[in-house]
């Protein structure tokens, strides 16, 4: 999910209708919220607050600042103090991963040796672990194929991405065009 909503409770203790103006800097994220509210007298008004990040913003824990300031009190200009205070922001990690040959599929003849190469890419927005296997690898060994990966487990940073070989030796005598 790449926006939440919070809600921001403004209350009006004096015995005046109040408009307040609300101010959020952005900080990097795109921040939606109604900046003029008016509230009764004794009453309340809860403002929603969306917060949106980018597919690819870093995981992230920061603070955000608000400050209101009455700006009307009756229907007339008023200058009031601002007040504000702080609420938090988390950005949390997510994997996302990218798989993709420029040749996927290639005719090897029997008995012999191809190299396929793929690209891993981490599209997250953090570090990530992978572990690589071949899925039907014991069905192809099962068929006389001998599959080897250069290798099983990567790290890779966000955006990094990796050539991985991937070795196939076709058994000598298979000729079905199964595989």
């Amino acid at each position: 999910q790449l926006y939440d909503t919070i809600v921001l409770r403004l209350e009006n203790t004096g015995t005046g209708t109040i408009t307040v103006e609300l101010q959020i800097p952005s900080a990097g994220f795109a921040i939606s919220y109604v900046a003029s509210n008016t509230i009764a007298a004794g009453g309340s008004v809860d403002v929603p607050i969306t917060i949106a990040t980018t597919p690819y913003s870093p995981m992230v824990i920061t603070s955000l600042s608000f400050s209101g300031q009455i700006t009307e009190w009756e229907g007339q200009p008023y200058s009031g103090p601002s007040k504000g205070g702080q609420f938090q922001v988390t950005v949390k990690q997510f994997a996302r991963v990218r798989l993709s040959s420029t040749k996927p599929f290639e005719k090897v003849r029997p008995g012999k040796e191809h190299q396929y190469k793929v690209t891993l890419k981490n599209e997250g927005n953090g570090k990530d672990d992978f572990r690589i296997e071949i899925g039907n690898k014991k069905d192809l060994e099962d068929d006389g194929f001998s599959v080897t990966l250069e290798v099983t487990q990567i790290q890779l940073k966000s955006q990094e991405e990796k050539v991985i070989s991937i070795n196939v030796q076709t058994p000598r005598d298979y000729w079905a065009d199964d595989y």
